[in-house]
């Protein structure tokens, strides 16, 4: 890389990181204002916040939690269908496939109407997180900057990147773990080209949650001291059965979502109908719903009888299948760490009652079966262990949560190949897997390689004129439209020599015209078209508008292909190194 390229780089990164420290600011605060209006909504609707307190939630009389549930249900439906482009929730998972599939691109609209869905999701008692919620705003706010400002596709990423670690920063006091958190899981290896910015924005999201909150942590325990290192064996079995019952979250959470999209129920009526089913819930195990954060706080410092943690470990997953299922907003980072907490504390109860002199407190099985879950639901075994780290500070617990998190890992490839956002985004045909040039070509759209390299006569045209004039250009290939600019088919010169030969001169072109056997739309992007082009014989093929008009455009030759192939390829290299 020559000097002028090295001083361009190296500007563009100080111009990112300083974009990066208004982006932090803003995703903190938007992070610490999902917080308190979620609270503020919680006194508003119940009297007490949810979350202030485990025994807050028996506090609340049946039939608020009923009428509350289902008049918010239907709010949140009412704004999924009015503000939502595809009437369905948005998170995490449409940042990583904006990060790999469109740019950068991320649409604020989606990220304030998601927040203000979330907030009253979680303030009306769904059992959803308010992190995944976080990382989307943050997210979107850094996106929204970018294409204010007309940035490249490198910056939009960065700064992508840079809202959503601030978010994950400011939520955990975990500034280590934002980064991190981007690096694995949104961005992959685009992470290594905007980590100044991404590392600026974390600091600052800490740095204003500290100014706001002082040096919290949203789960601490006492005994931070593992007993002996022979307990390592019972964290890989507690790893296992957290990867086991991660596998369960996410599938269970995907079936109920398929379920009721099956009945075809309207989009504004299904978190309605979901509240009614968590009202039901409610009437048994009303700790279940919200946040839940205060029932884990607890469980760390006064583990619960054996029964009641696996009751709450069955009802929160139940809760959160039919609050995500149903239309309500909001993440699965709490609901994780809810489950994974129970079962870790389940396991360290038992293990206390049958060897309690050999065996370390519950809470540490409770930290490391919350690291075990949530690390293979959100896929990132390394933010995982890192958060634990911070939330602790102690190595000899973090070294037991590694062992939990690797088991957990190990279980869900073995039973299940994706993380709940992988998931997601293969419902939707959205293959992370697949190489980075295809997905700079899944970028290019058809319409910048449309191209006028034809000769286009009429049906009406005799064999004898048609053939003259491609006489004139025998490099391109004809294309036959009608009066009403109808791609007909299309001709080689060979054809029409053929034609003339078998005394055809005077007939009209379309009896002889060929349908296309491949055709282009103009919605198609530059992958679709290298798809369209595997069987393809010939210099060019015709795009349309759609293949039900067959409106003629234009063509797309083999040549602009390849040089969007060989492009592609170049960005590709470029991205992961880091020099662009």
């Amino acid at each position: 890389m020559d000097s002028i390229t090295r001083r361009s780089v190296a500007n563009e990164s100080i111009f990112l990181g300083l974009l990066a420290v208004p982006i932090g600011i803003v995703s903190a605060y938007g992070a610490l204002l999902l917080v308190l209006s979620i609270t503020y909504i919680q006194l508003l609707f119940f009297g007490v916040g949810l979350d202030e307190s485990a025994a807050n939630a028996v506090k609340v009389p049946h039939w608020r939690f009923f009428l509350v549930l289902t008049i918010g249900g239907l709010g949140v439906g009412l704004i999924t269908w009015k503000l939502m482009p595809d009437g369905r929730q948005y998170g995490p998972a449409d940042v990583i496939e904006s990060a790999h599939m469109h740019g950068g691109r991320l649409p604020i609209r989606t990220g304030l109407a998601s927040a203000l869905a979330s907030i009253l999701s979680i303030g009306c008692g769904a059992s959803v997180g308010r992190y995944g919620p976080a990382v989307h705003l943050g997210a979107s706010l850094g996106s929204w900057l970018a294409q204010l400002l007309e940035l490249g596709r490198s910056a939009r990423l960065a700064l992508l990147g840079s809202g959503a670690a601030a978010a994950i920063a400011a939520s955990f006091n975990a500034p280590l773990a934002g980064v991190l958190f981007v690096g694995e899981v949104v961005l992959g290896g685009r992470a290594l080209r905007s980590f100044i910015p991404i590392i600026v924005a974390s600091v600052v999201g800490t740095s204003i949650a500290r100014f706001h909150l002082g040096e919290f942590s949203i789960f601490s325990i006492s005994d931070v001291s593992l007993k002996s290192f022979m307990e390592y064996p019972l964290f890989v079995v507690l790893g296992f059965l957290g990867g086991l019952l991660a596998v369960v979250f996410i599938r269970v959470t995907a079936w109920v979502r398929c379920w009721i999209d099956g009945f075809g129920i309207a989009v504004w009526l299904r978190p309605m109908l979901g509240g009614v089913l968590l009202g039901i819930l409610a009437l048994g195990l009303p700790q279940v719903l919200g946040l839940g954060d205060q029932i884990i706080r607890e469980v760390l410092i006064t583990p619960f009888p054996i029964v009641l943690l696996l009751l709450l470990i069955g009802a929160k997953l139940l809760a959160t299948a039919v609050s995500i299922g149903f239309g309500f907003s909001g993440g699965v980072f709490g609901p994780a760490l809810f489950i994974g907490s129970m079962l870790g504390s389940m396991v360290g109860v038992s293990l206390g009652i049958f060897v309690p002199d050999a065996t370390s407190s519950a809470s540490i099985y409770a930290v490391a079966g919350m690291a075990a879950v949530l690390g293979t639901v959100i896929g990132a075994p390394v933010t995982t262990i890192l958060i634990a780290f911070e939330l602790t500070g102690s190595y000899a617990i973090t070294t037991a949560v590694m062992i939990s998190v690797v088991s957990a890992a190990i279980a869900a490839r073995l039973t299940f190949h994706y993380s709940y956002f992988r998931y997601q985004l293969s419902m939707r045909n959205v293959d992370l897997y697949e190489g980075r040039e295809v997905q700079f070509l899944r970028a290019a759209c058809v319409t910048d390689a449309i191209s006028d390299c034809y000769v286009m006569v009429g049906p009406e045209t005799s064999v004898a004129d048609a053939e003259l004039l491609h006489l004139n250009d025998p490099a391109t290939d004809m294309v036959v439209v009608n009066a009403d600019g109808r791609l007909v088919g299309t001709l080689t010169l060979f054809e029409l020599v053929t034609a003339k030969r078998n005394g055809l001169d005077n007939s009209a072109v379309a009896e002889i015209v060929n349908k296309p056997l491949s055709l282009i739309t103009v919605d198609m992007n530059m992958y679709e078209v290298m798809l369209t082009l595997h069987n393809f014989v010939g210099a060019s093929v015709p795009v349309v508008t759609d293949l039900k008009t067959l409106r003629f455009l234009g063509v797309v030759t083999e040549n602009v292909v390849i040089k969007a192939h060989d492009t592609a390829l170049a960005e590709a290299r470029f991205e992961d190194l880091g020099a662009r």
